[in-house]
C-alpha cells in the first residue's frame, strides 16, 4: 500500500456501533419503519434508533433492531444486560411485551469519528486491483449514504481499470 494512503488511514479514529436485535413471539408492527428515540443512559435508555425489520424485509417479521452509536456506558454491560435494558426501553416507549430472544452485535471500529480536517483515503490506491470502499474517497460524513457512495466509486474505478464501460 502506498505510504500516503497508509498515513491517511493511520490518522483515522474509529467509533463503535452496537446493534441489539430483539425477537418477539407475536411480531410487533411499529407505525413507522424507523424511529429516533430519546436516549437517557442514566435510565438505561441507550438506543437512539429502532428499526422495525419486518417493514424492510418481510422475512424479518418479529425482529426489531436497536442501534447504539458511539462509545458509552452501554459498552461496560454484558450482552444479556444490555439486551434486557434495551427491551425495557422498547416496553416503556412502545408498550411492547418482553421479547422472546435477543442478540447483541458490538462493532468496535464501525465508523469514523468526524473531526475538522479529517482526510478520507482515496478509493484507488497504487496496489494493482486494490480499491477501498466504506468511507474512502467520500466527502460525506461517516454514514451509510457516504459508504454506499464510496463503494460505488470503488466499484466504478475497478470496472474502469478492467475495461468495463458500464457498472
Amino acid at each position: 500500500m502506498a505510504q500516503p494512503v497508509a498515513a491517511t488511514l493511520a490518522q483515522i479514529e474509529f467509533a463503535p456501533i452496537c446493534t441489539v436485535y430483539l425477537r418477539y413471539a407475536q411480531p410487533p408492527r411499529l407505525p413507522q419503519p424507523i424511529y429516533a428515540l430519546h436516549t437517557q443512559p442514566d435510565n438505561g435508555h441507550f438506543g437512539p434508533w429502532v428499526f422495525d425489520r419486518r417493514q424492510t424485509n418481510p422475512n424479518c417479521a418479529g425482529v426489531l433492531s436497536v442501534v447504539i452509536s458511539g462509545a458509552g456506558a452501554h459498552q461496560a454491560l454484558t450482552a444479556c444486560g444490555l439486551a434486557a435494558l434495551v427491551a425495557q426501553q422498547m416496553i416503556a416507549t412502545f408498550g411492547l411485551p418482553a421479547p422472546a430472544g435477543s442478540a447483541v452485535i458490538p462493532e468496535k471500529r464501525a465508523t469514523i469519528v468526524p473531526r475538522r480536517g479529517l482526510v478520507h483515503p482515496p478509493p484507488r490506491v497504487s496496489a494493482d486491483g486494490l480499491n477501498l470502499a466504506g468511507d474512502a474517497g467520500s466527502p460525506f460524513p461517516s454514514t451509510l449514504e457516504g459508504s454506499v457512495r464510496a463503494g460505488l466509486a470503488a466499484a466504478q474505478a475497478l470496472c474502469a481499470a478492467c475495461g468495463f464501460t458500464r457498472v
